[in-house]
Formats: structure tokens, C-alpha cells, sequence
């Protein structure tokens, strides 16, 4: 008689993903805007805290040898 093997998995839980459901879609969604939202309003906050100040947002899409990071990096030298 032989033994019935079975795999072990992980529970749900520790399993990463990308959603694939129209449902775990919109939830992700949902739960990445609202990380994004409270990132932004913890920004703003400490920013208000520094009514003299200049704040230039960037973007990660930029490397530091592009053109227009460098002119920003000129800007920004010139402001402080």
C-alpha cells in the first residue's frame, strides 16, 4: 500500500501576488491611493511648518545624468 504524499504550502497569507479578480483589483487599488493619500498629507503637514520655504517635487523616473535633473539641481542651488 503505498503512502499518499501530500505538499505542504504556505498559508494564504504569506503568498505575494498580483491580484487578477476585477474585485482584488479595485481593493488594491483602493488600498495603494490610500497609502498614497496619507503620504501626501504627512508631506504637506511638515511642510506647513516652514511657511519660508521652497519644496520641488521630483520624480524617480529621472536619472541623475538626465538634463532636466541637472537644471533642477541648478534651481534648487540657486534657492537655497
Amino acid at each position: 500500500m503505498k503512502k499518499k504524499v501530500t505538499k505542504r504550502r504556505a498559508p494564504d497569507s504569506k503568498i505575494r501576488r498580483i491580484p487578477h479578480t476585477q474585485s482584488e483589483i479595485s481593493r488594491a487599488a483602493k488600498k495603494r491611493l490610500s497609502v498614497i493619500t496619507q503620504e501626501f498629507t504627512d508631506g504637506f503637514k511638515f511642510i506647513g511648518r516652514y511657511p519660508r520655504s521652497v519644496t520641488i517635487f521630483g520624480s524617480a523616473r529621472f536619472k541623475e545624468d538626465d538634463k532636466h535633473y541637472a537644471k533642477a539641481r541648478s534651481i534648487a542651488t540657486k534657492l537655497s
